[in-house]
């Protein structure tokens, strides 16, 4: 660590909402560790701040994290959650659309993430923005072709290397938690690959959250969502 580090404590880290909890903004939904402690994290739920894509429920959330050991700053935004299977979509360490704000650990953390707290209506506006990118997946249909190149291309796979990988991402587009929901769409095929990312992929769910947040499985679930806008285009 630099000489200018400062730990963020948990009990400051979770006093950072109070504000939103005592305001009516926000309501704390859970918070845990990874890693025996080493990262943090706190979610909380985004009161009367919804989005639904032809019925398909989505909520609005804030996420604080923070690594004990250094290896990442502060982080503090917005992210959206599919409720019917409580998927974390594109997240939101890793989506220009929520405006994740960052923050060095100094003598200051504390008072700048106060000062976070403050403009966190633009990640807001970011959210509904997204809303808009995921209506625009539920309105194009995909069909068998077109669905094996979008997860070939999300995960960079060719052939070979999806022959184990492809037809689990297949399953949960046809029998997913939703599935019947989504349908056969861009949107569809965008939260099979979430559902793989947030409950397949890694062998312990500590390895799982911890990649979905801070490691691969974030990148792609960004590239998930990223090559299926284009697709449609």
């Amino acid at each position: 660590m630099g000489r200018d580090y400062t730990p963020l404590q948990n009990r400051e880290a979770l006093a950072w909402f109070q504000p939103l909890l005592d305001t009516g903004m926000a309501s704390l939904e859970t918070a845990g560790s990874l890693k025996d402690g080493q990262k943090v994290w706190v979610l909380g739920k985004v009161r009367d701040s919804q989005g639904s894509v032809n019925g398909d429920r989505v909520d609005h959330y804030i996420l604080l994290s923070n690594a004990h050991d250094g290896s990442i700053p502060v982080r503090v935004g917005f992210t959206p959650i599919r409720v019917v299977c409580h998927n974390t979509l594109t997240m939101a360490h890793h989506s220009a659309n929520s405006r994740l704000l960052r923050v060095k650990h100094t003598s200051h953390v504390v008072e700048n993430l106060d000062a976070i707290r403050k403009i966190m209506d633009v990640a807001r506006k970011g959210f509904y923005a997204t809303i808009e990118q995921y209506k625009r997946l539920a309105r194009k249909e995909i069909d068998r072709d077109d669905l094996e190149r979008y997860v070939k291309v999300v995960f960079n796979v060719g052939d070979k290397g999806g022959e184990k990988l492809l037809p689990k991402v297949l399953y949960l587009f046809d029998h997913g938690r939703g599935s019947e929901v989504a349908g056969a769409t861009y949107w569809g095929a965008y939260n099979a690959v979430t559902e793989y990312l947030n409950y397949f992929r890694g062998k312990t769910q500590d390895n799982t959250l911890n990649s979905l947040w801070y490691g691969g499985s974030a990148v792609v679930s960004a590239r998930a969502l990223d090559v299926a806008l284009k697709m449609v285009a």
